[in-house]
């Protein structure tokens, strides 16, 4: 039995200055006039999540469709064509490109309100086919307010993650389940000091705790999970390259990509350097990469070592963690 049962839905009073003591008149359930327009929502029984539902994703609602059409090329392009995703009123900017968002809002609507179709029109213009060494496009608008060219990007943590874990062969592909735990030990103070989240599982899987800022996914601008966050913070520091660099389940990928490579049937080390290569950035070798990998593995008795080391090294590269 609850400890309580439910007495119904019912209009809820006006709490006078936030004090939930002081009660002025109940307020009917519906939306705020600025944002129903000319159809307000008619609420008559229940608790009205169905009617508020129906209303958002309404074909001629204003906002819902041209939102969801800004975060869809927010991801695509690292800034939407409204720079304030959060904000589609007078305190946040106006779309650069107005038409643009109005006809994809409109586009989104008649493919069904289809986030894949959406993935699959953006992918195929020319503007996300752009490259991003583009110099005098780069003389001509320097912000890349005008989406002249590619924008630079590095791939998001959990993006990092699991690329790291695939090429290393060690990735845990099972759906759904549990979260992965993020300490193994347990959750007391002296368990959260010790290094996190060594589980193999995709990044999608892991617990979030809140509170907790100074481990990995934070240093590499992973999102708050404590606040609303619209569009995550990018930023280059020092913390970043040394996390990759000494990170312990960094280093222990390194080893298993390190072991794959070794257990290939082949003992020539050329052939194992353009596998590596195919692997971490989908392209064969440059001369000149291929010589300074062969120089550096014969500097280094222990084969075992060189290899971990040189894998080491391709994973903490550029190439690797940004999109170009």
């Amino acid at each position: 039995m609850p400890g309580t049962e439910h007495a119904g839905f019912r209009d809820a009073k006006v709490h006078i200055r936030g004090e939930y003591r002081r009660l002025g008149q109940a307020v009917k359930r519906g939306v705020p006039e600025i944002l129903a327009g000319p159809k307000p929502i008619e609420i008559t029984s229940g608790s009205g999540r169905a009617e508020l539902a129906r209303w958002i994703s309404r074909d001629d609602h204003p906002l819902t469709p041209r939102v969801m059409a800004n975060r869809i090329w927010l991801h695509h392009f690292g800034e939407g064509l409204v720079r304030t995703p959060g904000d589609f009123g007078r305190r946040g900017t106006p779309p650069t490109h107005p038409q643009l968002l109005d006809w994809l809002a409109r586009h989104f609507i008649e493919s069904g309100w289809s986030i894949k179709a959406m993935h699959r029109l953006m992918m195929l213009t020319a503007v996300y086919r752009q490259s991003t060494g583009t110099r005098d496009r780069l003389a001509a608008d320097p912000e890349n307010h005008l989406f002249a060219r590619m924008a630079s990007r590095r791939l998001e943590v959990e993006v990092i993650r699991d690329t790291l874990l695939s090429v290393s062969g060690r990735i845990d592909l099972r759906m759904k389940g549990p979260s992965a735990p993020r300490y193994p030990g347990g959750y007391s103070r002296a368990e959260r000091r010790k290094p996190v989240f060594t589980s193999t599982r995709r990044t999608l899987y892991m617990m979030t705790i809140r509170g907790e800022y100074s481990d990995g996914p934070f240093v590499l601008d992973a999102a708050n999970a404590n606040r609303l966050v619209h569009q995550r913070t990018v930023s280059t520091t020092a913390p970043q390259a040394l996390l990759m660099m000494n990170d312990p389940f960094v280093q222990s990928l390194a080893r298993s990509l390190a072991a794959r490579l070794l257990a290939m049937d082949t003992l020539q080390s050329k052939k194992r350097i353009a596998a590596v290569y195919e692997l971490l950035f989908a392209r064969p070798p440059e001369p000149h990469e291929l010589e300074v990998g062969m120089g550096f593995l014969s500097s280094i008795d222990d084969e075992s070592r060189a290899w971990e080391q040189y894998c080491h090294a391709l994973m903490c590269s550029n190439e690797l963690s940004y999109r170009n």
